[in-house]
Protein backbone atom coordinates (compact mmCIF):
# COMPACT_ATOMS: atom_id res chain seq x y z
CA UNK A 1 0.00 0.00 0.00
CA UNK A 2 1.36 3.53 -0.77
CA UNK A 3 1.57 5.94 1.92
CA UNK A 4 2.97 9.79 2.13
CA UNK A 5 5.53 7.90 4.47
CA UNK A 6 6.24 5.31 1.39
CA UNK A 7 6.38 8.31 -0.88
CA UNK A 8 9.00 10.33 1.19
CA UNK A 9 11.44 7.19 1.88
CA UNK A 10 11.45 6.38 -2.33
CA UNK A 11 11.45 9.85 -3.28
CA UNK A 12 13.87 11.92 -0.67
CA UNK A 13 13.29 15.32 -2.14
CA UNK A 14 9.32 15.41 -0.90
CA UNK A 15 10.15 14.28 2.42
CA UNK A 16 9.85 18.15 3.28
CA UNK A 17 5.93 17.94 2.01
CA UNK A 18 2.75 17.19 4.54
CA UNK A 19 1.31 14.01 4.52
CA UNK A 20 -2.37 15.33 3.68
CA UNK A 21 -0.80 17.32 0.60
CA UNK A 22 0.90 13.58 -0.45
CA UNK A 23 -2.24 11.67 -0.29
CA UNK A 24 -4.00 13.99 -2.27
CA UNK A 25 -2.06 13.17 -5.28
CA UNK A 26 -1.84 9.14 -4.31
CA UNK A 27 -5.80 9.02 -4.22
CA UNK A 28 -5.29 10.59 -7.59
CA UNK A 29 -2.80 8.19 -9.06
CA UNK A 30 -4.93 5.06 -7.38
CA UNK A 31 -7.82 5.95 -9.81
CA UNK A 32 -5.25 6.09 -13.05
CA UNK A 33 -3.33 2.81 -11.80
CA UNK A 34 -6.12 0.57 -11.41
CA UNK A 35 -5.86 -3.24 -10.00
CA UNK A 36 -7.48 -4.42 -13.70
CA UNK A 37 -4.29 -2.81 -15.40
CA UNK A 38 -1.80 -3.70 -13.04
CA UNK A 39 -2.46 -6.84 -11.87
CA UNK A 40 1.46 -7.28 -9.57
CA UNK A 41 3.55 -3.98 -9.33
CA UNK A 42 0.51 -1.37 -8.28
CA UNK A 43 2.00 0.00 -5.99
CA UNK A 44 5.22 0.60 -7.81
CA UNK A 45 3.22 1.98 -10.54
CA UNK A 46 1.24 4.36 -7.79
CA UNK A 47 4.22 5.51 -6.27
CA UNK A 48 5.90 6.61 -9.62
CA UNK A 49 2.72 8.60 -11.06
CA UNK A 50 2.49 10.00 -7.71
CA UNK A 51 6.16 11.52 -7.80
CA UNK A 52 5.18 13.07 -11.22
CA UNK A 53 1.89 14.75 -10.15
CA UNK A 54 3.95 15.88 -7.37
CA UNK A 55 6.56 17.32 -9.72
CA UNK A 56 4.16 18.77 -12.11
CA UNK A 57 2.46 20.83 -9.18
CA UNK A 58 5.95 21.80 -8.05
CA UNK A 59 6.27 23.59 -11.46
CA UNK A 60 2.80 24.53 -11.56
CA UNK A 61 3.58 26.59 -7.86
CA UNK A 62 6.24 28.39 -9.22
CA UNK A 63 8.85 25.96 -9.01
CA UNK A 64 9.73 25.94 -12.63
CA UNK A 65 12.46 23.60 -14.25
CA UNK A 66 12.14 25.55 -17.57
CA UNK A 67 14.11 27.88 -19.43
CA UNK A 68 13.98 31.39 -18.37
CA UNK A 69 13.10 33.05 -21.83
CA UNK A 70 11.94 36.53 -20.84
CA UNK A 71 12.93 39.03 -17.36
CA UNK A 72 11.55 42.43 -16.81
CA UNK A 73 12.61 44.12 -14.06
CA UNK A 74 10.09 46.91 -13.12
CA UNK A 75 7.11 45.14 -12.27
CA UNK A 76 8.93 41.90 -12.02
CA UNK A 77 7.79 39.50 -14.47
CA UNK A 78 9.67 36.45 -15.51
CA UNK A 79 8.60 34.03 -17.91
CA UNK A 80 9.93 30.41 -18.37
CA UNK A 81 9.68 27.63 -21.56
CA UNK A 82 7.49 24.64 -20.45
CA UNK A 83 9.74 21.58 -20.96
CA UNK A 84 8.88 19.43 -23.71
CA UNK A 85 6.02 17.10 -23.17
CA UNK A 86 6.93 14.07 -24.55
CA UNK A 87 4.09 10.64 -25.03
CA UNK A 88 1.16 10.34 -22.65
CA UNK A 89 -0.05 13.62 -22.14
CA UNK A 90 2.91 14.67 -20.50
CA UNK A 91 3.88 11.67 -18.73
CA UNK A 92 7.16 12.04 -20.61
CA UNK A 93 8.11 15.64 -19.09
CA UNK A 94 9.50 14.03 -16.11
CA UNK A 95 11.55 11.25 -15.51
CA UNK A 96 8.93 9.79 -12.89
CA UNK A 97 5.95 9.78 -15.42
CA UNK A 98 8.59 7.81 -17.99
CA UNK A 99 9.16 5.35 -15.62
CA UNK A 100 5.00 5.00 -15.19
CA UNK A 101 5.14 4.80 -18.97
CA UNK A 102 7.59 2.23 -19.01
CA UNK A 103 6.27 0.10 -16.21
CA UNK A 104 2.52 0.75 -17.80
CA UNK A 105 3.87 -1.40 -21.46
CA UNK A 106 5.56 -4.09 -19.88
CA UNK A 107 2.20 -4.72 -17.63
CA UNK A 108 0.28 -4.21 -20.90
CA UNK A 109 2.22 -6.04 -23.56
CA UNK A 110 0.61 -9.48 -24.62
CA UNK A 111 -2.99 -9.80 -26.90
CA UNK A 112 -5.68 -8.03 -25.98
CA UNK A 113 -9.31 -10.16 -25.26
CA UNK A 114 -12.24 -8.10 -25.88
Amino acid sequence: MVTPSSIKSRFIEFAGLDDSYIQIFINSASLTASEAMFVSGQDHAISYLTAHLLTIAKRLNGNVSGSLTKHKVDTLERNYSVPSVAGGGGLGSTSYGQEYLRFRGTCLSGPLII
